[in-house]
């Protein structure tokens, strides 16, 4: 009987190791290294990750998986790896480095999908499942009796694909707009008629006959001194058209960055900064602890040893706790 060893996602250290389940014959073939399941773990069902397969099991008696979330593994055998070097580096959950290494995709609210990738006709029991459809809800493949393990084999082919329908929790900044509806001569007619009491209105009439382009309803309000209860008549008598129009965020906006220069390193920060180089220059990895009160030069020396890595075309992250270093 193959066993799956399973990292579940409850992130402690009582849980900080594989856990073994059996595989049902339904899931035989594609719960391998690296898909994600549905196990039960005391009274909940939860999401874990198979990590490794193996023959027997210390113990008498195991649950079965209740259900694979992945017909292909999302993790591939050497993130798998990465992901135990980097929990045991850093004395991290395996579970936290596991979950870091999926897109956002895989962790917002999504429905799956089976993509028809041929038209040719599918010499198997899939071909009446689509039923002369392209695409159709992985949920009816669940329900099917079809075998998981001839669905695999249609993906490796390369004739299906399942395909992640996300639910996007984004959030976009919208603005309402102001345009004119009439051309000029029309709002001159709507300016007559209306009352010389109606100072504000006007004035907004008058100005879409000099401006015919879109302006954010805050900044003509703004422009005018008036207010929202002034446009409301326009735009029912359909003088004026509002609608909503993303803004798209611009942190650089109305900000100019001088650039900068390396600054000279003391003798200090040249003998700390030899071992750091000469390891990046050998690839070697090591790890160095710089020690030095706040204000004797840590930073830049940082910043150096970064410059470095970007020039031999490779990357690097810098994590910042002090907060007043992040401008």
């Amino acid at each position: 009987m193959t066993i799956a060893n399973v990292i579940v996602d409850v992130p402690s250290q009582n849980t900080n190791r594989p856990f073994d389940y059996g595989i049902p014959k339904k899931f035989e073939g594609i719960v391998q290294p690296g898909v994600r399941v549905i196990i039960p773990f005391g009274p909940r069902k939860i999401m874990g990750y198979v990590v490794s397969l193996s023959e027997e099991s210390d113990f008498s008696k195991i649950k079965n998986i209740i259900d694979v979330l992945d017909v292909t593994p999302v993790l591939t055998e050497e993130l798998l790896e990465l992901g135990k070097w980097l929990s045991q580096k850093t004395l991290s959950y395996y579970i936290s480095c596991l979950q870091v290494m999926l897109p956002q995709v895989m962790k917002a609210k999504y429905r799956k999908e089976l993509w028809k990738l041929t038209d040719e006709y599918l010499q198997s029991d899939l071909d009446p499942l689509f039923d002369g459809r392209a695409v159709i809800d992985y949920e009816e493949f669940e329900q099917s009796n079809l075998s998981y393990k001839m669905l695999r084999k249609h993906i490796d082919d390369g004739e299906v694909d399942v395909h992640y329908e996300v639910k996007s929790r984004e959030t976009k900044k919208v603005t309402s707009m102001l345009e004119p509806q009439m051309d000029t001569m029309q709002l001159e007619e709507v300016l007559v008629d209306l009352s010389k009491q109606a100072k504000k209105q006007r004035a907004i009439v008058e100005y879409f006959m000099d401006h015919r382009e879109p302006i954010p309803k805050k900044q003509l309000l703004q422009t005018l001194g008036t207010t929202a209860a002034s446009v409301k008549p326009l735009v029912k008598q359909g003088v004026l058209q509002e609608y909503e129009q993303e803004v798209f965020r611009d942190p650089y906006q109305n900000r100019i960055f001088e650039r900068t220069e390396p600054f000279p390193l003391t003798d200090e920060q040249s003998k700390a900064i030899e071992p750091i180089l000469s390891s990046i220059e050998q690839r070697q990895h090591e790890v160095f602890l710089l020690h030095g009160v706040t204000g004797s030069g840590k930073t830049e020396v940082y910043l150096q040893s970064i410059q470095q890595v970007i020039d031999d075309g490779k990357e690097a992250i810098m994590l910042v706790p002090e907060i007043a270093l992040t401008p």
